[in-house]
């Protein structure tokens, strides 16, 4: 399957979340292509893939404007076909830290 990994990213972690998935994915035997939305290019078109995942965190309450920009003008073709979403959050973390299972 080819999937097309499409980031939105403030400070590098979406896109460290995206990769980890891409190479996961490519090591699962999918074809995978990483792209951020702020340069996304001619290989980003989402048309050329089977499944779409757009991945973007929220700053201030907002998704970073080139992703939005991206979704807006590929919304049709995204809709179309298989997609997920993925949105980091800095405030999950806080209350990760010093969490243990108990078994």
């Amino acid at each position: 399957m080819k999937l097309l990994l499409v980031y939105g990213t403030g400070e590098g972690q979406t896109e460290k979340i995206c990769r980890f998935m891409a190479e996961h994915l490519a090591g699962r035997g999918h074809q995978t292509r990483l792209v951020n939305a702020a340069e996304p290019g001619p290989a980003s078109d989402p048309r050329d893939f089977d499944f779409v995942v757009i991945a973007a965190s929220l700053h201030a309450g907002r998704y970073q404007s080139a992703l939005v920009d991206y979704v807006k003008a590929h919304h049709a073709v995204i809709d179309a076909r298989p997609n997920s979403f993925v949105s980091p959050s800095r405030l999950l973390r806080p209350v990760m830290i010093g969490r243990t299972s108990r078994g």
